[in-house]
């Protein structure tokens, strides 16, 4: 009888927990932070996409959203878009794809001059 109070007991907070998560904005800040925070591989493959995006932008739209560079690692934009958007809790609720583009076109901006003085 113990037996079948816990299974019941498991499964009804296993049903809400789901419930809970099926809730959950996958889009938003709140869902990819503490992912990011601890540089798990979805993480690491989302900043990838996003850099994958911005590469698609530039090549086929002629304007990138931010410009890296040829040295900048994936490790190195994760570690940005994190630093950045833990520093901002109040916008959590927003979309995390704004907030790491916000991070990397502040940090790599494209109308910046390069290391010639020319504008790239």
């Amino acid at each position: 009888m113990m037996k079948a109070i816990s299974l019941a007991v498991l499964a009804g907070a296993l049903a809400i927990s789901t419930a809970v998560r099926a809730k959950e904005d996958v889009q938003s800040a709140n869902f990819w932070i503490s992912m990011c925070k601890a540089d798990t591989p979805e993480c690491q493959a989302y900043v990838f996409a996003v850099a994958d995006m911005n590469a698609w932008f530039k090549v086929y739209r002629g304007t990138p959203v931010f410009c890296e560079g040829d040295k900048v690692t994936v490790g190195q934009m994760r570690a940005i878009v994190t630093k950045y958007v833990s520093q901002k809790p109040e916008e959590w609720h927003r979309p995390f794809l704004a907030l790491a583009l916000e991070a990397l076109q502040g940090v790599f901006p494209c109308s910046a001059p390069n290391i010639t003085g020319s504008v790239k």
